[in-house]
């Protein structure tokens, strides 16, 4: 309180602005509805968006990392140019005048030098590409990347072999599934609030679940089936899998009749691939892997096989 010009009598000071904002979060390429608390133009709280149904005010580390991300003391809060030699840890602070005519100085001779193609942008994919992907063709330049490119591109290029379109064209109906094959898909650990959420759904209506990976993790510990595998040997046990499946008619038939070509090519490929055979191969049971195909063909065709994420560093992940 402060005192009131000429009568002594206090009155209330301005009180502080404080509104919400909603928006999305750019933490990573997931971009989850998030709630802003903003006070006096500084952001003070940030949580998931409540007027999201599955999502809720629930937010991962990474979301919460936000406001640091913004403001932390230990972050630059302004340009920098380096004012030493590289590794020498010295730098200078720039006004953002001078910084972008700096990059744009330095880009200038690049191009100069060896033509737009001379320059390559990569960024961290998502929804807000539009930017940098205009930026680098109005540079003359078509090396644009993101990091697609060393996280899923097999798994990426696998499903346009097959479907016709790439992963990122998958929407996977989990909450709804009833049996859920997991490889190397650490959901429960992976800071998506929101399919982690789904998954606990799906358990709780009684899904089953079979966690494929050489790590014993929080999602090996909440599924039904986990099977600690032998490094690189997935394929294997895909393969066995299918063998089953045709082995025992365990398919749709109808379905691949009409929409299927190459059968018997597939079935004479993996005539060979036993159980047994995929049991020396990946250390699984061979009736592990039996049980496995069974539970998918009882749960079909509410099943999601969820090929993983990172895998373009596993040999056998195409």
């Amino acid at each position: 309180m402060k005192p009131s010009p000429g009568n002594g009598q206090a009155m209330p000071t301005q009180p502080h602005r404080r509104r919400q904002v909603m928006s999305i979060c750019g933490m990573c390429a997931v971009r989850c509805p998030i709630q802003v608390e903003v006070q006096d133009g500084r952001a003070v709280w940030v949580q998931g968006n409540p007027n999201d149904a599955t999502m809720g005010t629930s937010l991962c580390a990474k979301g919460v990392a936000g406001l640091a991300m913004e403001y932390d003391s230990e972050r630059p809060q302004q340009p920098l140019i380096r004012s030493g030699p590289r590794g020498s840890g010295q730098w200078r602070r720039a006004t953002w005048n001078e910084a972008l005519d700096y990059v744009a100085g330095k880009l200038q001779e690049v191009i100069a030098r060896l033509g737009g193609q001379g320059v390559a942008l990569s960024d961290r994919g998502g929804p807000f590409t539009d930017l940098t992907k205009s930026f680098v063709k109005a540079l003359g330049s078509p090396n644009y990347f993101n990091h697609d490119c060393t996280c899923a591109r097999n798994v990426h290029h696998a499903a346009r072999s097959l479907f016709g379109w790439g992963r990122k064209g998958f929407a996977y109906d989990i909450k709804n599934a009833r049996h859920i094959l997991l490889i190397g898909r650490n959901l429960l650990e992976s800071l998506q609030v929101k399919e982690a959420k789904q998954f606990m759904e799906a358990l709780g209506k009684g899904a089953g679940c079979t966690y494929v990976d050489v790590r014993a993790t929080v999602t090996a510990s909440k599924a039904t089936r986990f099977l600690r595998i032998r490094p690189n040997t997935d394929y294997a046990l895909l393969l066995a899998c299918i063998h089953l499946v045709l082995r025992d008619d365990l398919y749709d038939a109808d379905f691949v009749n009409r929409w299927c070509a190459g059968l018997d090519d597939l079935r004479q490929a993996v005539e060979g691939c036993t159980p047994r055979w995929a049991a020396e191969q990946t250390g699984v049971p061979a009736a592990e892997i039996e049980a496995l195909a069974r539970d998918l063909a009882a749960a079909a065709p509410k099943v999601v096989i969820h090929p993983g994420w990172m895998t373009a560093r596993h040999r056998q992940s195409f």
